[in-house]
């Protein structure tokens, strides 16, 4: 019976302990793409989920008497339930309703990954072009959860025949970007966030620091989640007939397929416009589709199509990804 007792004690101790435990829980307890169907309302990606006491049903205080055996059940049931909920939940590295550019269109929406996540990203473009051989991107990039609410990123594509590339985008610049996230979603307010970007010349016959800035806003309406993006690149140095800058505009969607059953798929959809690389020509503008899948919580894998039915005669017959993402 002495045996027993420090463990009875060692329980009345916790659960006495019950209201720090909670604003532990509280202040620590991230979710990623939580969605709250409260009010109609999806909490905001990698939003901190701040636990009410109604939430958990637990008690303003413990309730006990001088008979240890006639401890309330109550705090006992809440105190076990909260450290079999934190032991259970899965904590996933990646999440595929995470969209970042080119993974596997061209859009993203206006969430940071996590702060001290790490991802190591990679995918295969080809363009099927209309006039001219088929381009194939090799695209490489890790992106890394630096501050709160902001993402740095390092990319570096690798072009075909790279010899033929106009425009800015040329095959071995070193990518740098800075994302950061304004406001998680609100009633009143969408998620907004801003990219800042610069690719320096270290490809092949790049001149210039090429900069852009791009403004991205994410709406949810319902379990349809609603992106814009909407961004300016300034050429360092321009070359031939390129154009000294270029606007690029994105609407596109994401729905989670499955939900609330499963959460494995995000079916994406865009149509973008952007001017062409060269003066006088007629600006690009198509549609594309993409899927991502979780298989893992530190794997997602992403594929898309695409096509382009206004622009240059060079223009896109067929856009197509493939691509993974890891997470550390």
């Amino acid at each position: 019976m002495r045996a027993i007792r420090p463990l009875v004690t060692m329980l009345l101790t916790g659960c006495e302990n019950t209201r720090f435990l909670r604003s532990t829980v509280s202040a620590q307890l991230r979710v990623s793409r939580f969605r709250s169907h409260v009010s109609g309302l999806r909490l905001g990606k990698h939003e901190t989920l701040n636990v009410q006491r109604e939430t958990l049903h637990l008690n303003p205080e413990p309730r006990f008497t001088n008979d240890a055996s006639r401890v309330s059940s109550t705090p006992l049931a809440a105190c076990f339930s909260i450290l079999l909920g934190l032991l259970s939940a899965p904590a996933l590295a990646l999440d595929h309703d995470n969209l970042d550019p080119n993974r596997p269109i061209g859009m993203e929406d206006a969430y940071a990954i996590p702060k001290g996540e790490i991802g190591l990203e990679s995918g295969v473009r080809f363009n099927d072009r209309r006039e001219g051989r088929t381009r194939v991107t090799f695209q490489p990039q890790i992106i890394y959860g630096a501050f709160d609410n902001t993402q740095i990123e390092i990319q570096g594509d690798l072009f075909t025949d790279p010899s033929t590339l106009v425009g800015p985008n040329k095959s071995g610049d070193l990518h740098l970007g800075v994302l950061y996230n304004f406001n998680t979603e609100t009633l009143q307010l969408p998620a907004l966030a801003v990219r800042v970007e610069a690719d320096l010349p270290t490809g092949l016959n790049s001149k210039g620091v090429d900069t852009q800035v791009t403004g991205i806003l994410t709406r949810s309406v319902g379990r349809l989640r609603v992106h814009v993006n909407a961004g300016y690149t300034v050429v360092g140095v321009p070359q031939g007939q390129e154009r000294p800058g270029a606007y690029r505009a994105v609407l596109a969607m994401s729905y989670p397929l499955g939900y609330p059953t499963s959460f494995r798929d995000t079916l994406i959809a865009s149509i973008y416009t952007r001017e062409s690389d060269l003066r006088g020509q007629r600006n690009h503008t198509g549609i594309e589709v993409g899927l991502r899948h979780q298989l893992s919580s530190r794997i997602v894998l992403d594929g898309g199509l695409g096509t382009e039915f206004v622009g240059p005669a060079d223009r896109a017959a067929i856009l197509g990804t493939v691509g993974v993402s890891l997470g550390f």
